[in-house]
């Protein structure tokens, strides 16, 4: 972690956008290796199951990457608002969700507002470890108007034991169940191997 990075986490700024953009710009696809590997499918297959079994309505997807599992959440939803901080991410989910013609993609930095509507499932899936305490807080309020009374948010955080200067699973529960919006219904925790655990929780608005 360099030192520009330490010193915008100490004064309260998560990861930038320029910092994704860089991402996505090194790697012709699969930038994050969703299309490789058994912790991947481990990883969906939890999301997948802690979705609502009824038929849902409108979904936020937040962080939708490259669109793997936003063609999961297109065969669960009527609508489905995908959003991603990246112009190269939103870029490539168009071509891997060809055809799927209830989902719609928005390049959208949260921390500056939500893509605009009400919705019935907000799924957050390793994204506030890369935003600052006081950011994640934010992101947190704006979630809670931006769904209906009753309504969804899904969340999961990946940690590995070498990551620094971002915000672990434990604190991010800790700021949903203290914000007094939500009621946890389930929460679930993988330990992949020595390194790796990802953390899955369903919360339900008041």
């Amino acid at each position: 972690m360099n030192l520009l990075r330490r010193a915008s986490w100490f004064f309260g700024k998560g990861y930038s956008r320029k910092h994704f953009e860089k991402l996505y710009s090194g790697t012709a696809r699969d930038a994050w290796r969703y299309e490789q590997g058994e912790f991947t499918r481990l990883r969906f297959d939890m999301l997948a199951e802690m979705l609502p079994q009824a038929s849902i309505g409108a979904v936020l997807e937040v962080g939708c990457a490259e669109g793997h599992f936003t063609r999961i959440l297109a065969l669960r939803a009527k609508q489905v608002v995908a959003c991603d901080i990246s112009e190269l991410a939103i870029q490539r989910s168009k071509q891997n969700c060809l055809g799927l013609r209830n989902v719609q993609f928005i390049r959208a930095d949260v921390r500056k507002g939500l893509p605009i509507g009400f919705f019935d499932l907000i799924l957050c899936s390793d994204v506030l470890y890369y935003l600052s305490k006081k950011e994640a807080v934010h992101v947190l309020e704006s979630f809670a108007r931006s769904l209906r009374p009753g309504a969804f948010l899904l969340f999961s955080n990946e940690w590995q034991a070498n990551y620094r200067c971002l915000l672990n699973p434990q604190e991010a529960f800790g700021l949903i169940s203290h914000a007094g919006v939500w009621k946890k219904l389930r929460s679930e925790e993988i330990k992949y191997d020595d390194q790796r655990v990802l953390s899955v929780g369903l919360f339900r608005k008041n």
